[in-house]
């Protein structure tokens, strides 16, 4: 999604909670219902409710590697489909813990977060 990163990866204050967490993803400010693309080719693993997270999915890319989009207004794929690099697959929205519109975005190499900044490009 384009947009502004208004929180990067790593030890922050939450903004909703405000004591100091360990942030796993990005979050990039974007306007409510703005298309949100696949950063890379694989299968939807999850599509639906994640609590704090709400309306998101995680995409399994095969390579030990998975991608988390949450926050979104809609979804566009279901559990088990194949989506391509760059197909919509969500839009920005502000289910679950926020204080506005964003896309809360991770990057796992199995269970374990990694810097998206260190991955995209």
């Amino acid at each position: 999604v384009v947009g502004r990163i208004n929180s990067p990866f790593g030890w922050r204050r939450h903004p909703v909670t405000r004591r100091r967490d360990f942030h796993t993803g990005i979050d990039i400010k974007a306007p409510r219902g703005r298309a949100i693309t696949a950063s890379k080719s694989g299968v939807v693993e999850y599509s639906g409710w994640m609590g704090g997270y709400g309306r998101g999915l995680v995409i399994r890319h095969g390579d030990g590697y998975s991608t988390l989009y949450a926050h979104c207004s809609s979804l566009s794929v279901r559990k088990g489909q194949s989506v391509s690099q760059g197909q919509t697959v969500a839009h920005v929205g502000t289910t679950g813990r926020t204080t506005g519109p964003h896309l809360h975005f991770e990057i796992r190499k199995g269970k374990s977060p990694v810097n998206p900044l260190r991955m995209l490009r």
